[in-house]
């Protein structure tokens, strides 16, 4: 369907639920926690999605029962412990940011189940989201939480001349 070359992610399943919509679906255990591989998959992703002309839009979700329960125990833990680890993924994690804010394309994160860490700075960072209900657990919304809104839908885009610059 496209010209552009995706490669095969390791962690990330794509498809194409509808014309010119391309579904970037996390996928990895039980929780889709992020390991250092799909925390850099992430981050690359973007520039391949803002150049692709078939993509007009994005659905970024998660697999199964939750949408990302952050990263995983392993990598946390070499972040704990490795220096030269932990400024990797300090670099990772701003190349995450940078690159979806850079994205010209609409992205909408479908929110299912938790969402925490470096997964819930996704669904943030796209333009809306998408969540059936809040939480059974909750004893009440919370104020910040319902309806979702995303970073990018309350505070615009990272600059003035951005096409998709909120007004609100």
């Amino acid at each position: 369907m496209t010209d552009i070359r995706y490669p095969d992610y390791e962690s990330l399943e794509l498809d194409w639920p509808e014309p010119h919509v391309l579904r970037v679906t996390l996928s990895r255990g039980r929780m889709n926690s992020l390991d250092f591989q799909m925390h850099r998959d992430l981050s690359s992703i973007w520039r391949l999605i803002d150049e692709d002309p078939e993509v007009s839009a994005v659905v970024l979700a998660g697999k199964g029962r939750a949408y990302s329960a952050g990263g995983d125990f392993d990598m946390v833990q070499r972040i704990i412990d490795d220096y030269d680890f932990r400024c990797q993924m300090w670099k990772e994690g701003r190349a995450l940011v940078r690159n979806m804010l850079d994205c010209g394309k609409p992205i909408v994160s479908a929110i299912s189940g938790a969402a925490a860490g470096g997964g819930l700075a996704t669904a943030l960072l796209a333009d809306g989201a998408s969540q059936a209900a809040p939480p059974s657990s909750w004893t009440g919304t919370p104020p910040w939480a319902w309806p979702p809104t995303t970073m990018r839908s309350r505070y615009g885009r990272c600059c003035a001349d951005c096409p998709r610059r909120s007004t609100t």
